[in-house]
């Protein structure tokens, strides 16, 4: 059902083997990731990833604004040769991040035009962070308009100027968890105003956990929270936003087409959606709600799977889930 089209995954963020990410990805429905690498190790992981998961995790190169100033010609030359690989769906991720100046800003433009040149150079799109830098942002996209032909504005958290300008350059404007935050009413109103087709959303695990689940670790198996909060924002359904966005990252990235299971239990929103259907049974369902914490949800809601409609005994597995957790049960269905 859904993308995580961007999370971090190498070895300085992972705290358990990945195939324990994985499969708590699959279970919340998550069918393919996008792995971020920032600096050239972390960029050998995730394509060193992408390629023991072909199909399953793809990898992004490049080097974080932050690290721009310690960048290398021999490191830039690497990461331009990884690039070169299948496994790489994009160049990035790129950009400028004036919040904390860890580089010089002119070493931090220099650096986002050479990324772009070689997202030009190889046909691939860029991956870009900007953070209190939407001028330069602006200006630098612009200059490279005629080059970069699409790309991921990731995470964002900008300006409805930024987003009109990206989406005008060919680019998607990719949410992340801060769409869940309190205080993010008015990045709601934009999400609200930018077309459900040019929309991506993103974990950006370990960083931007979703409400509710903020104070534990990100990672992609709470992309549907951020999908749930759009879907709410949008009025439409979280199996709706699963198949735009998801559609929107294939045509992206060059993502092929991977089928996982239908999800049992995922939250969305402060939601816990659960599939009613013969596997729905409470001795699978309980294990699987669990892993997110009861403290965080708010209720409990059978998701209407295809339009199909649930049995009475069905029902009553979802209802029992409920009440194992101690969370209110509703019986009117989520498609």
């Amino acid at each position: 059902m859904f993308i995580d089209t961007h999370a971090h995954l190498d070895p300085r963020h992972l705290r358990e083997p990945l195939d324990e990410l994985l499969d708590r990805a699959a279970g919340a429905g998550v069918s393919q990731l996008i792995a971020v690498g920032c600096g050239l190790e972390a960029s050998e992981s995730a394509v060193r990833m992408a390629s023991e998961h072909h199909g399953h995790i793809f990898a992004v190169v490049g080097v974080h604004p932050h690290d721009s100033g310690d960048m290398s010609a021999l490191e830039f030359d690497a990461i331009a040769g990884l690039a070169e690989l299948p496994e790489v769906v994009a160049i990035g991720e790129t950009g400028l991040d004036y919040h904390y100046d860890h580089s010089p800003r002119q070493v931090q433009r220099d650096v986002f035009a050479r990324f772009l040149k070689l997202s030009a150079s190889l046909e691939k799109p860029v991956v870009v962070h900007t953070r209190e830098a939407e001028d330069d942002t602006v200006s630098i996209l612009r200059e490279h308009a005629p080059l970069v032909a699409s790309g991921q504005l990731h995470c964002f958290t900008g300006t409805m100027d930024l987003a009109e300008v990206a989406m005008d350059l060919g680019l998607f404007v990719s949410f992340s968890g801060a769409l869940t935050f309190a205080n993010a009413g008015r990045l709601r109103a934009i999400a609200r105003a930018i077309p459900l087709e040019k929309i991506l959303i993103e974990t950006d695990c370990p960083y931007m956990t979703p409400a509710p689940f903020r104070g534990s670790r990100n990672e992609p198996m709470l992309v549907p929270v951020v999908a749930g909060t759009l879907a709410a924002e949008k009025d439409v359904s979280i199996s709706k936003v699963a198949e735009v966005t998801s559609r929107s990252a294939r045509v992206l990235f060059g993502l092929p087409e991977r089928t996982v299971e239908p999800p049992l239990v995922f939250p969305a929103g402060a939601d816990l959606l659960v599939a009613p259907g013969p596997d729905a049974t409470p001795e699978r369902l309980i294990p699987m709600a669990r892993r997110y914490p009861k403290k965080r949800i708010r209720r409990v809601l059978p998701l209407l799977v295809d339009g199909a409609h649930p049995s009475a005994t069905e029902i009553e597995a979802v209802r029992r889930l409920a009440e194992e957790m101690g969370l209110p049960f509703f019986q009117n269905t989520v498609d």
